[in-house]
């Protein structure tokens, strides 16, 4: 009986730092082992960052809090980039014409993507406390969370929400501006806190190369809400659009 051999070591510092190619990232999290021990690293990195002056990043965040619990706050992700530089996030990569979850063997040779893949980064706030999340990691209603979109090599881009009750929400761009994605990793200009609904909420970043058709993108999100696979499902939109996903689910407080 041949034993199976875990996910290399290798894999989860490229995943965690962003460097990963689609089938390291695929192959990291489809393995429950490998996603705890990659969790583990990511709340080591945090809190060896957190270490050197923590202080210093929780009054940035309070100053920058809003006292009224509205839905949408503020960003306060711009004081963890600057304090933890070196931590980054899982994605998951979900295109129309692939099959999402499938993952090579633990014998796939490491390589690094030709281009830079658009990603979105998930990370949320408890009494003070700054969590960056992996792909399918449980939440609470009346967490605080803060989305930011790496652009890569994408130009244009639309960001919404699916939620378990078929709500489709917009995030970016906002009421008026137009598709174009900020160089490198921006923050969304509101931070907004979870409801009590419970389920799943699943963010998707459609990218191009062109400007998007905004109410198209949330169109697809709505049949894609409706559907059958709100989950794992791809929006229906033109194949020449790229979609990066990421999902999280509630649990009870």
């Amino acid at each position: 009986m041949t034993s199976r051999h875990p996910i290399p070591e290798l894999y989860l510092e490229r995943v965690a730092a962003g460097e990963s190619s689609p089938a390291e990232l695929a192959t990291v999290t489809a393995d429950p082992e490998a996603r705890g021990r990659l969790e583990a690293l990511c709340a080591s990195n945090l809190a060896f960052h957190r270490e050197h002056d923590p202080e210093w990043v929780l009054r940035r965040i309070r100053s920058r809090a809003v006292v009224d619990p509205a839905p949408a706050r503020s960003p306060w992700w711009p004081v963890v980039l600057v304090a933890l530089p070196a931590l980054a996030l899982a994605v998951v990569l979900v295109r129309p014409s692939e099959t999402v979850g499938t993952a090579p063997g633990p014998g796939l040779e490491a390589s690094t993507p030709k281009g830079l893949e658009p990603a979105l980064r998930v990370a949320v706030l408890r009494s003070d406390e700054v969590s960056f999340l992996v792909p399918d990691a449980l939440v609470q209603p009346g967490d605080e969370v803060q989305l930011s979109i790496s652009a890569g090599d994408a130009l244009y881009g639309v960001v919404v929400s699916l939620d378990a009750q078929g709500g489709v929400t917009r995030h970016f761009p906002g009421p008026g501006a137009d598709t174009r994605l900020p160089s490198g990793e921006q923050p969304l200009d509101r931070a907004f806190v979870l409801d009590d609904a419970p389920g799943f909420e699943r963010f998707v970043l459609v990218t191009d190369d062109r400007p998007i058709d905004v109410e198209r993108v949330l169109e697809a999100a709505r049949r894609t809400a409706a559907g059958e696979d709100p989950v794992g499902g791809a929006l229906p939109v033109p194949e020449s659009l790229d979609q990066t996903s990421f999902t999280v689910h509630k649990g009870p407080r």
